[in-house]
């Protein structure tokens, strides 16, 4: 009878049958485990570049809205000055004429705020 080889002598058939089937599972979890983590790394990616632009447009928006008003009121006053409606010398005068458009622009662009986040919450609620 011929002798095995030296390196199976050691082995019995059990381990022999048992290792490559465990190497294989192994092995297939491992690659299925890593496309996974790349496939979701990709997707958090794009989820991620789309909420930052789309933070970018409201933020953008909110901007122009704010600083319209301002330099509408700015403009305005202008007008009356170049008119000569308003004394500029008169600084008690200015205070009341300047103040009133202040807390209105403020209070305008809070009631707007207020408007599109209403607005918002509707459609979440009613998508």
């Amino acid at each position: 009878m011929k002798k095995s080889p030296f390196f199976f002598r050691h082995f019995s058939l059990r381990w022999l049958l048992i290792v490559p089937f465990v190497v294989q599972i192994v092995g297939a979890v491992g690659l299925v485990g890593y496309l996974s983590y790349r496939v979701s790394q990709k997707s958090l990616s794009a989820s991620i570049n789309h909420l930052m632009a789309e933070t970018q447009e409201h933020v953008i928006e909110h901007l122009d809205s704010y600083l319209d008003t301002a330099q509408k009121v700015n403009q305005s006053n202008r007008d009356l000055i170049e008119a000569g409606l308003i004394d500029v010398n008169n600084f008690n005068e200015l205070g009341k004429l300047w103040l009133s458009p202040c807390l209105c622009v403020m209070l305008c662009y809070e009631l707007k705020q207020a408007n599109n986040l209403s607005r918002r919450c509707s459609k979440l609620a009613n998508p």
